[in-house]
């Protein structure tokens, strides 16, 4: 999985750990390892980009309309 993350290929990484799980293997969720840097580290690029949103104060819908583009 970390050649996918490696390259940019996150879709294709999700979707093969679906399949894996799907078939009974037990595979870690992206973004939940952390790296000992704290609990911002545990997060996934795009959960740090939801929180910088809600940070500035956007609302819902403004930040899946900044999401959706």
């Amino acid at each position: 999985m970390a050649e996918l993350d490696a390259c940019g290929a996150a879709r294709d990484r999700d979707r093969a750990a679906r399949e894996l799980r799907r078939l009974g293997q037990r595979v870690p969720r992206a973004g939940r390892h952390g790296s000992g840097r704290g609990e911002l580290a545990a997060l996934s690029v795009r959960e740090l980009e939801v929180a910088e949103l809600v940070r500035d104060r956007l609302t819902n819908r403004e930040i899946a309309q900044r999401l959706g583009d």
